[in-house]
């Protein structure tokens, strides 16, 4: 049985090992949410994908829009010493990627 692939939407209520899908856009230097995903107060939080380099043909789309399906594989917290904020990073396996509807 396949799991379910969620839309990561925000980053308030991911689950690790869970399947999300997301457009995602290259910002220069990494693929970024196309949108900026709420998240909990007092935190940056960013999504590291940790695959990237099974994936050498996303080189070429670096302009477009591109669709990503990921598993969320960890998360890391810690806390920016001597604040009440936070720096999360979630770690996620690229499983596939593909072109988006067009709007």
């Amino acid at each position: 049985m396949q799991p379910e692939i969620r839309h990561l939407q925000s980053y308030w209520d991911v689950q690790l090992q869970a399947v999300y899908w997301i457009d995602l856009v290259f910002n220069g230097t990494e693929w970024w949410p196309e949108t900026t995903l709420p998240m909990p107060h007092h935190h940056a939080t960013r999504l590291e994908l940790t695959n990237m380099a099974d994936f050498p043909a996303l080189a070429a789309h670096q302009a477009s829009r591109v669709r990503f399906t990921l598993e969320v594989t960890a998360r890391d917290i810690q806390q920016v010493p001597g604040r009440h904020q936070w720096r999360v990073t979630y770690h996620a396996r690229i499983v596939g990627v593909c072109a988006p509807a067009p709007r």
